[in-house]
């Protein structure tokens, strides 16, 4: 894809009206500080920063389609018992307000966005991204898949597998075995760092990996990411 393709994200809170005022003040709290958090993380990758509504809804828009699909995750990880549905769309930036957020922002990726975001909401899903592509049907099979295993999880499950990622980072061109399968070993010295981080012994997490699915969970994140990467991307993504 040319430069002039970029990706937008557009998200919401599941079921946050269903939240008393003080439980929806502290969400909204937790929010707007990962999302200034984030806002640094992934600056070398946003187009325009990302916003919250205050109304539940936030957005942002992306130069990489692989970041932009990374940071859902990452961000769903960061709030979750939070439950998020989200909307990718690939498109241009046709209307640019430099500098401001993404709210004041318009193109087909924000279109693409908003459609994908309406389609997740009609069936159910927690992900679902559009461009026009053929690919965008596998894509999404894959990402609702992996949202599937996350949503299944216990909060230690989840907490060990954002421990997971940050011992083996997920890239775009990732290590693979002779099968060609996508594959982290996780050695002694990475189980103890995991098993530190959810407050559990290093015998427990080979235990805690299997029930959560956990390295299936990785291994369909890398071989999104690589996906977006390779199709939409053109040495854009993740580095």
């Amino acid at each position: 894809m040319n430069k002039e393709t970029y990706c937008a994200f557009i998200a919401d809170i599941v079921e946050s009206t269903k939240m008393n005022e003080e439980k929806r003040r502290k969400v909204q709290e937790k929010i707007q500080d990962t999302i200034n958090n984030f806002n640094e993380t992934y600056k070398e990758s946003i187009a325009a920063q990302i916003y919250f509504s205050g109304g539940d809804q936030l957005q942002a828009l992306f130069e990489s389609v692989s970041v932009a699909y990374a940071f859902a995750c990452a961000f769903r990880e960061e709030l979750f018992p939070v439950e998020f549905r989200i909307g990718l769309g690939v498109g241009d930036w046709s209307l640019r307000f430099p500098g401001d957020n993404t709210n004041k922002q318009d193109g087909t990726s924000y279109h693409n966005a908003r459609s994908a975001y309406e389609y997740a909401h009609k069936t159910g899903k927690n992900i679902m991204l559009k461009s026009g592509r053929d690919a965008d049907a596998y894509i999404n099979v894959f990402a609702s898949q992996e949202y599937a295993i996350f949503n299944m999880q216990s909060n230690m499950q989840k907490e060990a597998f954002k421990k997971y990622k940050e011992i083996c980072p997920i890239k775009p061109a990732p290590q693979k075995t002779e099968t060609g399968i996508i594959s982290v070993h996780v050695d002694k010295v990475s189980q103890e760092r995991i098993a530190e981080a959810v407050g559990t012994s290093r015998q427990n997490v080979g235990k805690l990996l299997k029930n959560g699915m956990i390295h299936e969970q990785r291994d369909l994140q890398g071989a999104i990411v690589l996906m977006l990467s390779r199709i939409f991307d053109e040495g854009k993504g993740i580095n």
